[in-house]
């Protein structure tokens, strides 16, 4: 039983220091639409050149793109993996994925690029389980991203 309650402890530890630099971040620039946005000079064909670009140069996997969308798989360390399963879901589940969604408009002969992020694993009955990305630390460093790729 102490052994239980032992792991439980570091279980919780682990996620607070996870989660507490949560707590401190605010937010860089609050978006009208409150979303993580980002406008790029150049045309929406050019910003899906350079997404897909950053996200290479990022060793993360460009899993789909077209003329207005990059879709990326970004790899998880082992702390990441591990407190995403437990937090959705269990020992007969996937390891958790972690995907990065850029949808890129044409306005008035710029580019303004929408980020979204969520992460997914597979639960019994090849059930899909997935968990938006949200608050401030999400969206400072998916600015700061697109940002570095030239937005």
């Amino acid at each position: 039983m102490g052994g239980l309650v032992g792991m439980k402890i570091i279980i919780m530890a682990a996620a607070l220091s996870f989660s507490s630099p949560l707590l401190a971040d605010e937010y860089f620039a609050v978006t009208p639409s409150g979303a993580a946005e980002m406008v790029f000079s150049e045309t929406p064909g050019e910003v899906v050149g350079k997404l897909s670009s950053k996200c290479i140069d990022s060793a993360w996997k460009v899993i789909s793109s077209n003329d207005r969308e990059v879709v990326c798989e970004a790899p998880m360390n082992f702390g990441q993996s591990l407190l995403g399963q437990l937090a959705m879901g269990n020992s007969y589940s996937t390891p958790p994925r972690r995907f990065f969604k850029f949808n890129i408009a044409d306005v008035q002969n710029l580019s303004r690029v929408q980020a979204s992020g969520w992460m997914e694993l597979q639960i019994a009955f090849g059930q899909m389980k997935r968990n938006d990305f949200s608050g401030p630390e999400f969206h400072n460093r998916i600015i700061n991203f697109m940002s570095s790729a030239g937005g």
